[in-house]
């Protein structure tokens, strides 16, 4: 049975979202010379974020005019991804009173996403502890949260502390057992001063995070769709699958992850992934970055998104066809075995490129991740990306020549084999010709050549691109 990873918005959550704006206005009030300022506000935030990142000499949270377009613009947005795929993330056991945590909160991204997403935890008796180095984000959404349950939940017992300090010293500062460690665009904002590599900052956050579980506990991190955000997650990956140990600076500044398999492992990690890998395992996407424009995220349709964001958006020019994000979510090793087969199985893979023509093959095709490596599965297109869902196999191991992904099927395809899949018609053969592919002369190759129509892995499908340094 195949299941998908993004859900769409229940009752609940577009109430919720129809509330946020108004409050906002409650919370942070403009005059209409800020309004009209806002969209620009956005735009040189998002600069700020993506491509003039040395320019934030001074964190954008001192900023009045800055937090007000983050609060806006990159809060909603961010809500609205994590909305989407929260429904669909397995929590297993969570006890009737624990703690959450969440650093490097912002305005409380991801407190607030649970809250909207997550009715089923509505009962639960939840202490969120949520850090960040600036107040003034903690306070706003604590604010925001608040106003929100008295409206929709306000039987809901849920607690939040407040902490300001920063993300390497709050997990030595909790003294009580945690349930949930959430960690939203913190990988991403790590601190490029200090003197230890991106590498060794995650791992330290990583460590004191395991320490800090309980039997049941579980980490969340997410971080933005991007390659830059991807790589993070991947540092993270190999942390929890034991490929990789300590490196030197120079090595850890051009990181790579070709060599992984043949390092000597750790001690063995605490951690098991759960989502969205089907597998444990090497990536099979680690070589395949290195050559090709290639990294794990997932894409949904920004749907149901508030008219006040839409029309935000379209002024700064940052309007929205997809929201993007990618993510790993893990559970301690004595708690994710009943997790993990519920999530996974021998012949389930997550799709995880958008659908593009296979030449020589019926409808349209999209890579899948599994623990036999990278797959290409043929006629797939009807499946979203990042579904998790059964495929088939040939007897004989057919491989793609230009990925080296191994070809299959969907388990429900009507197909039987790969040759039923197979479409060499004249026309099919004159593209060829006219593309300046050779077509193989046998009809049951080994391998397939291909020209997609969309890269590898697709950029994100967003309309905000970054902007490409002079």
């Amino acid at each position: 049975m195949n299941k998908e990873l993004f859900s769409e918005f229940d009752d609940f959550m577009q109430k919720g979202f129809a509330l946020l704006y108004p409050i906002l206005s409650r919370l942070i009030p403009m005059k209409p010379s800020q309004k009209k300022e806002l969209p620009y506000a956005c735009k040189e935030l998002s600069e700020y974020l993506t491509t003039e990142r040395e320019m934030l000499s001074h964190p954008y949270w001192t900023n009045p005019r800055l937090v007000s377009a983050y609060v806006h613009y990159f809060m909603v947005w961010n809500l609205i991804r994590l909305c989407k795929l929260f429904p669909q993330i397995n929590l297993g056991t969570i006890p009737q009173k624990c703690t959450f945590a969440d650093l490097g909160s912002g305005p409380l991204t991801i407190p607030l996403a649970l809250f909207l997403s997550r009715k089923d935890l509505h009962k639960k008796e939840i202490t969120f502890i949520c850090s960040d180095i600036a107040p003034q984000p903690l306070q706003i959404g604590k604010n925001l949260f608040e106003m929100l349950r008295q409206e929709l939940a306000p039987q809901c017992p849920w607690k939040v502390e407040l902490v300001r300090a920063p993300n390497h010293k709050i997990l030595r500062q909790i003294h009580t057992p945690v349930s949930l460690i959430t960690m939203g665009n913190v990988l991403n904002e790590g601190d490029e001063k200090k003197k230890i590599s991106t590498f060794e900052q995650i791992r330290h956050i990583f460590d004191n995070a395991c320490q800090l579980l309980d039997d049941t506990g579980k980490i969340f991190v997410v971080e933005p769709g991007t390659r830059q955000g991807a790589r993070m997650i991947q540092i993270l990956r190999t942390l929890v699958t034991e490929e990789i140990q300590e490196r030197d600076e120079d090595e850890l500044e051009n990181f790579s992850f070709e060599d992984n398999a043949s390092m000597e492992q750790n001690e063995e990690a605490p951690c098991q992934i759960i989502s969205p890998c089907p597998h444990g395992i090497s990536c099979p996407l680690a070589k395949q970055s290195q050559k090709q424009n290639a990294w794990c995220h997932f894409n949904a349709k920004a749907a149901s998104v508030p008219q006040e964001l839409k029309e935000l958006s379209q002024k700064a020019g940052l309007d929205k066809e997809s929201v993007s994000l990618s993510y790993l979510y893990l559970a301690k090793k004595e708690h994710a075995q009943k997790l993990v087969k519920q999530e996974q199985s021998d012949h389930k893979a997550r799709i995880i490129s958008d659908a593009f023509v296979v030449p020589r093959y019926r409808g349209r095709a999209r890579y899948a991740c599994h623990e036999k490596g990278l797959l290409l599965i043929l006629d797939s297109a009807a499946v979203p990306t990042g579904t998790l869902c059964e495929v088939k196999f040939p007897p004989k191991m057919t491989y793609d020549f230009k990925s080296k992904a191994i070809l299959c099927t969907l388990k429900t395809s009507p197909y039987k084999n790969l040759k039923e899949a197979e479409q060499i018609t004249d026309t099919t053969e004159k593209l060829l010709l006219k593309t300046g592919k050779k077509v193989a002369s046998s009809p049951k190759p080994k391998t397939t050549g291909h020209k997609t129509t969309t890269p590898f892995f697709k950029n994100n499908t967003n309309n905000t691109k970054a902007k490409k340094k002079k």
